[in-house]
């Protein structure tokens, strides 16, 4: 992508960029029946950030591991779980046990390890 960048001029990416406008905008110059440049409704605010090369990504995405995930699961299930015990409340004796207290002091002896091995990696899984 950076060798045809740099072989694109100035005059021909404003042409393109142009075009790509009138194109989001719904606007052919050979249709007359397409609204002309200036009727088309106006975007609102600001709309993102628009990235113009495809090598370059945002570097604040999290990497989910198998872990990472397993515990927004037990989050998910745990606050579900809280959800239905609420509208169960008097049907139940007591609340079903999650063990979320031990669950949790679990996961974070494992995510703070800088450098878990392969087996500290799979027990955290089995738990």
């Amino acid at each position: 992508m950076v060798h045809f960048r740099q072989r694109i001029s100035p005059a021909l990416l404003q042409k393109i960029n142009r075009r790509i406008v009138q194109q989001s905008l719904g606007f052919n110059p050979e249709d007359p029946n397409t609204k002309k440049l200036e009727e088309a409704p106006k975007p609102k605010g600001n709309r993102g950030r628009l990235l113009m090369d495809a090598t370059v990504a945002p570097a604040d995405i999290k990497y989910p591991t198998d872990v990472d995930l397993l515990n927004q699961a037990r989050k998910t299930s745990e606050s579900i779980i809280d959800l239905l015990y609420k509208s169960l409340k008097d049907n139940l004796d007591k609340k079903p046990r999650t063990y979320r207290k031990k669950a949790r002091k679990d996961y974070l002896k494992f995510s703070k390890n800088r450098k878990p091995s392969g087996k500290q990696r799979r027990e955290a899984v089995k738990k």
